[in-house]
């Protein structure tokens, strides 16, 4: 929707921009070319590369979702790598919004974590086989290792300062498991 609200004012800023430039209207003509270099620059920043394997995700609420945490790692300066080499529909094993809170309590903590790395990568990867949908959201981190089993004991809810908590229970209610085996 943001593509093509962008390609729609786009062109008429190019109308209006010929139309100045055929009126001899050149502080109009300026503005309008300030305008448009400044609309390009905000909305063309994500690379095809990145954004073209969200073709493959069937259900556009997720899309929308996976393609808005993309958009927030690229504005941290976050390196990403994007894997959906098929398509797929997670909500055939899962509930939409199941699904949603899934992915983005994991691309939260990811794009948290790999801010405070050296690195800064995150890497997202959906793909299924005949048993089983996968969904894997790696990232760099401080740290050599992390202790999965300790995330996954947790009993509360960890708070991160003003009011923010850490949604890794909220993972664990929604995905009971072990986040290493079962992605």
């Amino acid at each position: 929707d943001d593509l093509r609200r962008f390609r729609h004012d786009y062109q008429n800023i190019l109308y209006s921009l010929n139309s100045a430039l055929a009126t001899n209207n050149i502080a109009y003509a300026k503005r309008a070319l300030s305008h448009l270099t400044h609309a390009t620059q905000q909305n063309i920043n994500v690379p095809t590369g990145i954004i073209g394997p969200l073709k493959n995700i069937q259900d556009p609420g997720i899309k929308a979702v996976v393609f808005n945490k993309i958009s927030t790692a690229l504005d941290k300066g976050i390196n990403l790598k994007v894997e959906i080499a098929d398509p797929i529909q997670l909500t055939q094993s899962l509930h939409q919004v199941d699904a949603i809170r899934i992915i983005t309590i994991l691309f939260d903590n990811a794009i948290r974590a790999a801010l405070h790395s050296d690195q800064k990568q995150v890497d997202f990867s959906l793909y299924q086989n005949q048993a089983a949908q996968f969904i894997v959201i790696g990232n760099s981190t401080v740290q050599e290792a992390i202790n999965l089993e300790r995330l996954e004991n947790l009993t509360h809810t960890v708070t991160r300062g003003k009011g923010h908590k850490l949604g890794w229970q909220n993972r664990r209610i929604i995905w009971p498991g072990n986040p290493g085996a079962a992605k």
